[in-house]
């Protein structure tokens, strides 16, 4: 096996889950001893991330170092896993949209993020959403309700409009019409 620093983020981090279900599997005792061990490595680590963050900020070099570390994946795992940083807020959004699309999917619709602007997220509501009468509520109550409350500093939603097909015909484009749902942005 090669060492933890010559492997990949999505490898290192399989092994963690992998790892981490193993340890719930375990009985009682043997669990509750597992997950403290792991949750006291935890803290060990976080302490000593929030300490080398602190150093670095204190010097104006530092600060660069940070921001170029930050872009390393391996590194940006570890700080978001510890939540010294927070994701991008369209990271964010799409996580808000991926929570709330069984809801949508289960009544044949979909939500397709299409951009985040400023304070506002730009949605367009997908297949049996699109057109019906029920949108706007399932927009206001699902989905906007859903991107406010979970995503700080998102205060307003907007639906944009989705564009007719060519091949569509004028009573298919007023309906409830399933379309393949393809992620923007």
């Amino acid at each position: 096996m090669s060492s933890p620093e010559d492997r990949d983020v999505d490898e290192l981090a399989a092994a963690l889950d992998a790892r981490m279900a193993d340890a719930q599997a375990l009985d009682g005792a043997s669990r509750s001893t597992a997950l403290a061990l792991y949750a006291a490595t935890q803290d060990l680590h976080r302490a000593g991330l929030v300490r080398v963050i602190r150093h670095l900020r204190e010097d104006p070099r530092g600060k660069e170092l940070l921001f170029e570390l930050v872009d390393e994946p391996v590194v940006r795992l570890l700080l978001l896993g510890h939540g010294l940083i927070r994701p991008d807020v369209t990271t964010q959004v799409e996580r808000v949209l991926d929570a709330v699309r069984p809801q949508l999917q289960s009544h044949g619709g979909d939500v397709e993020l299409v951009r985040v602007d400023g304070q506002t997220v730009h949605v367009r509501l997908q297949g049996a959403c699109n057109g019906c009468s029920m949108a706007a509520v399932t927009m206001r109550e699902g989905v906007e309700r859903a991107l406010t409350e979970g995503v700080p500093g998102i205060t307003a939603v907007q639906v944009v409009p989705n564009e007719p097909s060519p091949r569509s015909s004028p009573s298919q484009r007023s309906g409830c019409v399933r379309v393949h749902v393809k992620r923007v942005g």
